[in-house]
């Protein structure tokens, strides 16, 4: 058996941590959504960062011990937790402002935001074909934003836009820290210092706090949720390929179509199924090249040498 095969020997499990995951994102979007109008975005983010971070520790000491929080290189980490509140951030927002299935839709367009940023940010070679596709899908992202129509939200759109731009960032970042960071480690640094500095914000701007009921234990969840997602999206790449992987988050669109129109009364429109088609398939499209064009640079040398 080859190594990768071994690598990967475990297909359905990742599979289906990675469908799992792709729920659990969506059930912490909806109980955002869900609170929106009474707890303000930032003790949403308060309670999604903090109360993450306990089972986040218990991992990492039972995986890393005593090395659960060490570093190897700091800088590249900061960039990517800078990135990554940014884009929470804005995501979280867009909830407040814009239908549950359009933030969803635009989530997903990071991946055409990764391949507009590639060449500059990792000095990586883009093709025709994937330039093509990039530029299909953003077609795509503003047939389903539907500007100018009845339910257009510039404010929330451009939160989401937002949110995806640095969604992208966070993806280009982890391709690198990734070689040499614990996923463990770089989630408990992420999370710890989402923490304090919302607990900060929320404690200098003195915004209220949810009174004990409801909306109190919808944020616990929130956070408890979010550290299980953070573990599924990690171990399903210890079982299955991230083009495989990739592909299976477009699953989100649909769902978030129907947890739209179940749970907040939302409507969908022709035009927003329609971007949303073309965006699904100009990302699966670029996922695709990505892994052509990397299998034919990994042949290179051995057709070089001979082999």
């Amino acid at each position: 058996m080859r190594p990768q095969d071994v690598k990967y020997s475990n297909l359905p499990l990742g599979v289906s941590l990675a469908m799992a995951e792709v729920v659990l994102l969506l059930v912490i979007a909806g109980l955002v959504k869900l609170t929106a109008a009474d707890v303000s975005v930032i003790t949403a983010l308060v309670a999604r960062y903090l109360f993450c971070l306990p089972i986040l520790l218990i991992v990492g000491i039972r995986v890393h011990g005593a090395n659960a929080i060490t570093v190897a290189r700091p800088r590249p980490l900061a960039i990517r937790i800078l990135v990554g509140l940014l884009g929470l951030g804005f995501y979280f927002a867009a909830l407040d402002h814009i239908a549950f299935a359009k933030v969803t839709a635009i989530g997903q367009t990071a991946t055409l935001f990764v391949t507009l940023l590639a060449p500059f940010l990792l000095a990586e070679q883009i093709g025709w074909r994937r330039w093509s596709a990039c530029i299909l899908g953003f077609a795509g992202t503003v047939i389903l934003i539907e500007p100018g129509t009845s339910g257009w939200n510039p404010l929330g759109t451009v939160l989401a836009l937002a949110a995806a731009v640095f969604g992208s960032l966070v993806l280009i970042m982890l391709r690198r820290i990734g070689q040499y960071e614990s996923p463990v480690t770089s989630a408990i640094w992420y999370n710890g210092t989402g923490a304090v500095l919302f607990i900060s914000l929320q404690l200098a701007l003195d915004l209220p706090l949810p009174d004990a009921g409801r909306d109190t234990l919808i944020l616990v969840a929130l956070g408890v949720i979010a550290s299980m997602q953070q573990i599924a999206l990690s171990t399903s790449h210890r079982f299955a390929p991230a083009s495989t992987l990739a592909t299976l988050r477009y699953l989100s669109i649909p769902l978030g179509m129907i947890a739209g129109m179940v749970f907040f009364d939302e409507v969908v429109t022709g035009q927003f199924i329609l971007g949303s088609c073309i965006v699904i398939a100009a990302s699966i499209f670029i996922i695709y090249r990505e892994r052509v064009t990397s299998g034919a640079q990994a042949h290179a040398p051995e057709k070089m040498s001979g082999k």
